[in-house]
């Protein structure tokens, strides 16, 4: 398994899921357990990110996978940046 961020995404996701205990994604408390910082538009990773996410929407209604892999990959560099992650 490779170590990009939407591998993380896939695994937050199942330990969300036992959580809940299939009820869903899960309560608001699972966010405590996890260090996910809270949007600061102030903060230009934050609105790149959020900027990237909804180009990714756009796309995604337009059909254009090819673009969005190429948005995900730069997503995954921003991400790594903001968890400090070499």
């Amino acid at each position: 398994m490779t170590k990009t961020p939407r591998n993380f995404h896939r695994l937050f996701r199942k330990f969300a899921y036992l959580l809940s205990a299939g009820r869903g994604f899960g309560t608001p408390s699972v966010m405590e357990h996890v260090g996910i910082p809270k949007f600061d538009p102030k903060n230009p990773l934050h609105q790149k990110l959020a900027d990237i996410s909804k180009k990714c929407h756009q796309l995604k209604t337009e059909g254009k996978e090819k673009e969005i892999e190429k948005l995900e990959k730069e997503n995954d560099e921003l991400v790594k940046q903001l968890f400090k992650i070499k």
